[in-house]
């Protein structure tokens, strides 16, 4: 049997243990070399490195265990996944939400927040690498997660916990959580589900606390449950190439971000980017870190700089050799009319 075989035939266990659809092959060292030497503007401004911040968090996240890491470190192709205790990779309740922040920054100013949830069957701990990252650029970053992560519920724990943790005097972001300035986000189901929360009209959302303002959407590789014509924030849709459980020309492309109209929309395929690539250990590995940060910055804290990858007629997403650039080609990088008017 060939190395590409069992690779594949990893691949199926994978599915048949953790139900998360079909599941792709881990990079393979070639790949790895080609996403080094062929890294795009995003990444080389924003995931060359960590951000200026040191990153304190709530998660408590140690070895995944047995079998379950040894089916991480077969699908995911890392040597060290991390996990936490909640089920099923440890034997704490399935409901968990966990924060990550910048930790040290001056003055007493508030921090915008990153409202995360990953795919379905995944743990808090297989987002911890991207979410330090985040928080490093100076997001409060909460990681939600209920073992299924499909609907918007998961979202709406994690805005409950920035404001549980701004409103605790003993808490080291006591007064510091900006719920005027949320992005949600989140990966596979968690990005469907994101697309679910910014569908909720502003007035039920401002029911958990008046101040609440979302600012935009991020949805990395998201789960069909989800139609863009919803949305009610600028949203950025990300796909993955090598993707086989989201192919970038489904629902990413058709049903979600082709059917942003009323507000800005755009669209991109990493053209290396496999299902996997938001939850590896070594943020090199991960087409989305530069991008989604450069996202973050923008419609979390109006940067100047991060609004060039996404506004002007000479955007600099469009030609960014991370991803899909060709105009013939369907999977290209896109925005909407809305966007094109910034």
């Amino acid at each position: 049997m060939t190395a590409r075989i069992v690779r594949r035939a990893v691949s199926v266990a994978v599915v048949a243990a953790l139900a998360v659809g079909v599941a792709t092959p881990p990079a393979s060292a070639d790949v790895a070399g080609a996403v080094a030497s062929e890294r795009g503007d995003a990444t080389s401004v924003y995931a060359d490195g960590p951000g200026p911040y040191e990153v304190a968090s709530t998660a408590a996240l140690g070895d995944c265990r047995l079998v379950q890491r040894w089916i991480l470190q077969l699908a995911i192709g890392d040597a060290d996944p991390r996990c936490s205790d909640a089920f099923p990779y440890g034997f704490d309740q399935p409901i968990s939400s966990v924060v990550y922040y910048p930790h040290g920054v001056p003055g007493d100013g508030r921090l915008p927040v990153v409202d995360f949830v990953g795919g379905i069957f995944s743990d808090v701990g297989n987002y911890d690498t991207l979410a330090r990252h985040w928080a490093s650029h100076g997001f409060v970053v909460t990681v939600s997660s209920d073992f299924v992560n499909s609907g918007p519920e998961m979202h709406l724990l994690g805005l409950a916990t920035a404001r549980r943790l701004d409103a605790d005097p003993t808490s080291p972001l006591h007064d510091r959580v900006d719920l005027g300035r949320v992005v949600l986000a989140g990966h596979s189901a968690g990005g469907a589900a994101a697309l679910q929360a910014a569908s909720v009209p502003a007035d039920l959302l401002t029911r958990l606390d008046p101040r609440l303002r979302v600012s935009g959407t991020l949805a990395v590789e998201p789960g069909p449950g989800a139609l863009g014509s919803t949305v009610r924030t600028p949203v950025l849709v990300l796909a993955g190439a090598r993707d086989a459980t989201v192919p970038a020309g489904s629902w990413p492309l058709l049903t979600q971000s082709g059917l942003v109209r009323s507000v800005p929309g755009w669209f991109a395929t990493a053209r290396t980017a496999d299902h996997f690539s938001p939850v590896r250990t070594n943020l090199a590995d991960d087409e989305f870190a530069g991008i989604t940060t450069a996202y973050l910055l923008y419609r979390g804290t109006g940067d100047a700089e991060a609004s060039t990858f996404f506004e002007g007629p000479d955007y600099r997403l469009a030609r960014d050799t991370t991803f899909i650039t060709h105009p013939l080609n369907p999977l290209r990088v896109r925005r909407n009319a809305a966007a094109g008017a910034l």
